[in-house]
């Protein structure tokens, strides 16, 4: 940025609008829709809240009209003291207290093979479900599932198709098996894979031995 090399920057950003809006927003409807008005849900809304004032500053010399839009509505109409404009405005910068180091211990990423091996076999109630000709299909159908590598089945997991005998083969016909890594424990649907490592530390029985 002090170059002012945005192309170098852009990426960056893309990728925590995917991580606020996948990670943060969608995994989080409970604590935002939740009737009771408590602290957790005030939390919740707080840390939106400043995520997107400060993404707005974050913004501004890329989409200047937008993040102004952005600003004026979030800080300005809440708070009519603020500075009049989002680029008078400092460059939001990092803020060590406001550090959670229980998070340190949490790892995301967009690719889930370190965590297991996926293949898929045929979902027979699917292939049925699909109809008379799919049916017939099936051998060929079950054939080609089962010759699916891992990423034929992401494909197929963000909505790509399988071609089998002049007959489109979506997600729904597939049943995905996962090989999970040594000393993981795995859970997953359709969007996300969550894996809790089991190995035993030290400082884990000392937490077990004070509970």
């Amino acid at each position: 940025m002090a170059a002012y090399k945005l192309y170098a920057v852009v990426p960056l950003i893309l990728s925590f609008v995917d991580d606020l809006t996948n990670w943060y927003v969608r995994r989080r409807h409970r604590r935002f829709w939740r009737s009771d008005n408590d602290s957790d849900k005030n939390f919740a809304y707080s840390t939106l809240y400043k995520a997107l004032v400060d993404f707005s500053k974050i913004l501004a010399p890329f989409l200047p009209f937008l993040s102004e839009e952005i600003y004026q509505i979030l800080s300005r109409e809440a708070n009519p003291s603020a500075p009049v404009s989002v680029h008078f405005t400092d460059y939001p910068a990092f803020d060590a207290e406001l550090a959670n180091e229980r998070f340190e211990e949490l790892h995301f990423a967009h690719d889930d093979s370190e965590l297991a091996k996926i293949s898929a076999k045929p979902s027979f109630a699917g292939i049925k479900a699909k109809g008379v000709e799919y049916a017939k299909n099936m051998k060929n159908i079950s054939a080609a599932i089962a010759g699916l590598d891992a990423v034929k089945i992401r494909d197929m997991q963000g909505g790509g198709l399988l071609s089998v005998c002049g007959l489109d083969v979506d997600y729904s016909c597939l049943m995905i098996v996962r090989e999970v890594a040594e000393g993981l424990a795995v859970e997953a649907d359709e969007n996300y894979t969550a894996a809790l490592d089991l190995k035993l530390t030290p400082e884990l029985f000392g937490f077990a031995v004070c509970h």
